[in-house]
């Protein structure tokens, strides 16, 4: 059960954290968004008990770096 409510809050943590870089505009607001994710990053990581939340959040980590570059692409232009 602590682990379906661990990888419930990574994901629904992570999901805010995509939901405030989809609407960011500015590269103000996309340094604002770095931060939630540190934030994220500080959370979860520290606190991973199991392999496969490891592996989770290591596939979250790379899926934000993704859109964070795509986005900060066409918010620097």
């Amino acid at each position: 059960m602590l682990l379906k409510v661990e990888t419930k809050n990574i994901f629904s943590d992570f999901d805010w954290v995509i939901r405030v870089l989809e609407s960011s505009e500015t590269s103000g607001q996309l340094d604002c968004v770095l931060n939630c994710f540190k934030l994220w990053e500080t959370k979860h990581c520290d606190n991973v008990k199991n392999f496969r939340n490891r592996v989770i959040i290591k596939n979250l980590r790379a899926q934000f770096w993704a859109l964070f570059k795509n986005k900060s692409a066409r918010c620097r232009k």
